[in-house]
């Protein structure tokens, strides 16, 4: 739902008196606690036990003998607040844009937060005349498997039969290392609430039992046992998007699979496995708990056969038959086994609603819920901001069902909404279709990623071409008789009439909650920011690429004049965003609870085929805080107020008032590092600082210099006359010998040096004279004695930054 360009200002200043009175903002949105979860209407036509579903589905969720390595778990890309907050190995070099050059460093880098943002301004807020530090399209994000082959399962083990592919991308010196996925990994704590999943959508509202993209596979079919007669039949499952979106990354290769793995291979080897069997499950488990193995042995009593036996009708598991597949035999149990892991994981994260923050509380009734400032941030966030406009409804994303199915009560000021698509005026001023929930706010380019304008791995036999991802471009060919009826009945009607019915979908990123996005940077489909000062600069500036996505853009993305240069208000705005944490989630209490589980984090640096892991361990109902572990973190520990690496350190350096060139300036805060050089103006700059205690250090052999070992406090603005004085230190030697016109050496020769110092010295018995202690500088050097010449008659040398030597002279007699 996009704002009215007539908005009645009294009327919103009346409401915000009340609501101060009142404790509830009738402007904002209602709780969490209202909302229905929303399931599939006809789910109890597979589940017979939606508890025993729940448990079969988190066991699944953290298990790591999914992976086809017998390490990679769906939880080991979201074990942070749903989530990934891995800082090493995590860097795709930009592969959706064509790159496979990592800018920000190695494949092995440590991300650091002067990294961040991605992109960088000299003024974050400014978008206009603002020069560009620097940019990347470098994506942050969750490190999968090792690129391989899938040869088979062993029985009985985890890890499968598999043939090592070579990875000319991610490896270290020829040996490969874990593939990085090309987008952000996002929360699945409420995504139960979106409509569809995944970052460009394409984990289809409709389940069809086999993968993420719904009627778009025709073939996709699951086996019924009707009475002893094996069926095939068609799932269409509505508001199924997580089961939709749970069957993608086992079978991806990048993800979590070997290439060519099915997902009756994966029901087979499971099936022969203890449920969590290289994982602690914690005995107070809100959901496993009864069901775990005595110490000292780990995962669960009972095996993934029964699991699925309890939570599913046996119509869809009992036939005793064998199905050939792929030239291999299954059983139904084997051949379903990708309906029973989407709808069970499906059903755990439906579990996983965060509706208790102090924001619901505040809406609830209870008006010291909220502090003063954040309040004064909600307001922002209400109005002034817009960001209501992107982040509405209680799910604080307009990408929820609710949101596409019209049951969010529009604000004053706002038209109703009409369904999943509508028809909005664009950034460039003409009119387009786009997908609800879905916006371009040029994060980055177009090219870079296309977002919702992708497609799906099936062809249109009407078109031959891929079906598109977007709903507006689907409904487009649906008007134009271009779907197949098995398809087109899925697909809504174009909500008007629009000449050459333009789509506005390329670039477009389905928005994310806010809920708990304290704990869940770092932020955006690229992973490019790690604080929400960040994201509020951002957003500020009105993006980072506003002409290049023009045509496309979300017409609410321009500059916000009211925090333009209004720390205070940002502050206020980020402190409401903090009032959308549930401490639930912050202490992994129930149902955040959750099993061991091991974090590949690095490649050993003994074995680089080997894995170094963090281990993350066991929680129960109780949460981090009874088994006196730390609460959840922000992303790297930052301040979420910290606008990060956006600052410099600048100044010059002087020698007698004029410009020394070539001086090392280096400036650490103890894990840090940084260098530069002095140019041929003296000055300096050291861009992409973050806050903190640093010093700063010059260096240039043959002087010394004050200040030195300055040390300097950044804090949220530009140092820029951090500057030094240098001093000559006598540290140098000139030195030379003096021969006859034979070769022989002549002793006893007095030799002088003028210039920036003076001195005298002797020809030893070797002929050689030494000047010692001299600065940098100019220097004339002239041997002299009675009755002789020399050749040449005198030597002018500079001193700058070492020892001259060799400077010779020859006698001759006059």
């Amino acid at each position: 739902m996009k704002k009215n360009i007539c908005v009645v200002i009294s009327l919103l200043f009346i409401f915000i008196l009340f609501s101060l009175a009142w404790g509830i903002n009738p402007n904002a949105p209602p709780s969490l606690k209202t909302s229905i979860v929303p399931l599939p209407p006809d789910l109890d036509k597979y589940v017979r036990d939606r508890d025993a579903a729940i448990r079969l589905g988190k066991a699944l969720f953290w298990d790591m003998q999914v992976g086809s390595d017998g390490v990679t778990a769906c939880a080991t890309c979201h074990f942070h607040a749903g989530t990934d907050s891995r800082v090493k190995n995590v860097i795709n070099p930009g592969l959706r844009a064509g790159d496979n050059s990592f800018d920000l460093g190695s494949l092995s880098e440590t991300l650091r937060p002067y990294h961040f943002p991605l992109h960088k301004r000299q003024q974050p807020v400014d978008r206009r005349t603002s020069p560009i530090l620097s940019d990347t399209n470098d994506v942050i994000s969750s490190p999968g498997v090792r690129l391989s082959k899938f040869l088979g399962i062993i029985n009985g083990f985890a890890r499968e039969r598999i043939m090592p592919l070579t990875d000319s991308l991610f490896n270290i010196n020829g040996i490969r290392q874990r593939q990085v996925v090309s987008r952000n990994s996002g929360t699945v704590i409420n995504a139960v609430f979106n409509f569809s999943n995944f970052w460009d959508g394409r984990a289809n509202n409709i389940f069809n039992g086999v993968n993420p993209f719904g009627p778009m596979d025709t073939s996709a079919k699951i086996y019924f046992n009707n009475n002893g007669t094996l069926e095939e039949r068609v799932v269409r499952l509505q508001d199924a998007s997580l089961a939709s979106q749970a069957v993608g990354p086992p079978l991806s290769e990048i993800e979590m699979s070997a290439i060519g793995r099915t997902f009756p291979d994966l029901g087979k080897k499971l099936l022969l496995l203890r449920p969590l069997a290289k994982q602690i499950v914690h005995p107070d488990d809100s959901v496993l708990g009864n069901y775990i193995m005595r110490p000292p042995f780990k995962g669960l009593r009972i095996n993934y056969k029964q699991m699925i036996q309890e939570a599913f009708h046996p119509e869809f598991w009992d036939y005793q038959g064998v199905i050939t597949f792929n030239g291999k035999q299954y059983s139904q149990m084997e051949m379903n086994f990708s309906l029973f892991f989407g709808i069970s994981i499906m059903l755990y994260e439906s579990t996983l609603v965060s509706d208790d923050t102090p924001f619901d509380r505040f809406q609830e009734g209870d008006s010291s819920a909220l502090t003063l400032q954040q309040q004064r941030g909600l307001d922002i966030f209400l109005n002034q901001g817009g960001c209501i406009f992107c982040h509405g409804g209680p799910e604080f994303t307009l990408a929820s069902v609710a949101s596409v199915k019209g049951l969010i009560p529009p604000r004053p000021g706002e038209r109703p909404h009409v369904g999943p698509i509508e028809l909005m005026e664009m950034s460039d001023g003409t009119q387009a279709f786009y997908d609800v929930g879905f916006y371009n706010i040029a994060v980055s380019t177009e090219e870079r990623d296309v977002g919702r304008d992708n497609t799906a791995p099936f062809i249109n036999p009407l078109t031959g071409e891929p079906y598109p991802l977007s709903l507006s471009k689907l409904s487009v060919l649906k008007q134009n008789g271009l779907l197949p009826p098995e398809v087109s009945e899925y697909v809504p009607d174009l909500p008007g009439i629009l000449p050459g019915n333009r789509t506005a979908v390329r670039g477009s990123i389905k928005t994310p909650t806010l809920r708990n996005v304290e704990l869940t940077g770092p932020y955006m489909h690229n992973g490019s920011m790690s604080t929400l000062r960040q994201v509020i600069d951002f957003y500020t500036r009105g993006g980072n690429f506003p002409v290049e996505n023009f045509a496309n853009m979300d017409p609410d993305i321009s500059e916000i004049g009211h925090l333009i240069n209004r720390d205070d208000r940002k502050n206020d705005l980020i402190a409401f965003l903090l009032a959308l944490t549930d401490e639930r989630v912050r202490n992994e209490s129930a149902p955040f609870d959750h099993p061991e589980i091991l974090i590949p984090f690095s490649s050993n640096q003994k074995n680089l085929n080997s894995d170094q892991f963090i281990r993350i361990p066991a929680v129960g109902r109780f949460g981090r805080l009874a088994q006196g572990l730390q609460p959840l973190q922000p992303f790297m520990g930052l301040d979420p107020f910290d606008p990060g690496g956006v600052f410099s350190v600048s100044g010059n350096v002087t020698y007698n008032g004029v410009p020394l060139a070539n001086v090392i300036v280096s400036l650490t805060n103890g894990t840090d590092n940084f260098n530069t050089m002095t140019n041929d103006s003296g000055h300096f700059i050291i861009s992409g600082i973050t806050n903190g205690n640093y010093t700063i250090n010059f260096e240039k052999v043959g002087y010394d210099f004050s200040p030195k070992n300055l040390n300097i406090v950044v804090n949220n603005i530009n140092l820029d006359n951090i500057n030094s004085v240098a001093i000559l230190v006598p540290i140098f030697k000139i030195s030379g010998k003096i021969t006859n016109k034979f070769g022989f050496p002549v002793p006893n020769i007095t030799v002088n040096l003028t210039g920036t110092l003076n001195q005298t010295a002797t020809t030893d018995s070797s002929g050689v004279y030494t000047f010692t202690g001299l600065t940098n500088g100019s220097y004339t050097i002239k041997p002299a004695k009675t009755g002789y010449i020399f050749t040449p008659f005198e030597l002018v040398v500079t001193v700058d930054g070492n020892d001259l030597t060799g400077l010779n002279f020859i006698q001759r007699r006059q």
